[in-house]
């Protein structure tokens, strides 16, 4: 073997391999192949799948947020005098009836009505009142005050209904020309307006 077959030999050994490392890989050299993000792609589906679950809770969550918050808000209570509720069925009726004829502007009719319910319960305090109030319409003062007078004494606790009965009383005073003792009942109403009790 001479010389120049020797050196086209040698020059042989780089490109086989060369080959050989191509083949062994798969890959053909200087091209750029690449390799799809597996992991990375199922990490973004369970965090999408995280972020849902979340989001679900939250708005499950938000109808029990606000109904605790809506417990703190204060609602006040309607209450009505403890003697008011004492009226019987066959009262009340009479006493609707009553209210009809004077918004009617049939005090007369009105009067009867108050009078059968006074015959039920003679001693209900708010039932007298309604009577007083009826007569003072009637141009009556002396006798709207005495029976004014009757429901203070009757009401007990109820200071809401003795207020109404004094500042009736103040009015039918007047009109009998007693202004002492009108300014006297209308003091007597003021006392009460912050110590009313139901």
């Amino acid at each position: 073997m001479n010389t120049a077959q020797r050196l086209f030999l040698l020059s042989l050994i780089p490109l086989q391999s060369a080959c050989v490392s191509s083949s062994g890989t798969g890959k053909q050299a200087g091209v750029y192949q690449p390799q799809p993000a597996i992991h990375n792609r199922s990490q973004t589906a369970t965090n999408q799948n995280n972020n849902r679950h979340r989001n679900n809770q939250q708005q499950t969550n938000r109808p029990q947020q606000q109904q605790q918050n809506n417990s703190h808000i204060y609602r006040p209570t309607i209450r009505r005098p403890s003697n008011a509720a004492n009226l019987s069925p066959a009262v009340v009726a009479l006493v609707s009836k009553a209210d009809q004829y004077s918004n009617a502007g049939n005090l007369v009719a009105a009067s009867a009505q108050l009078e059968r319910a006074m015959i039920i319960q003679p001693r209900q305090p708010t039932l007298i009142h309604k009577l007083a109030s009826l007569r003072l319409k009637q141009s009556q003062p002396k006798l709207a005050e005495e029976l004014a007078r009757k429901s203070i004494l009757l009401a007990q606790h109820n200071n809401a209904l003795k207020r109404q009965n004094w500042l009736l009383i103040s009015e039918a005073r007047k009109r009998q020309h007693d202004f002492a003792g009108a300014d006297q009942a209308l003091i007597n109403a003021r006392k009460l307006r912050y110590n009313i009790q139901y």
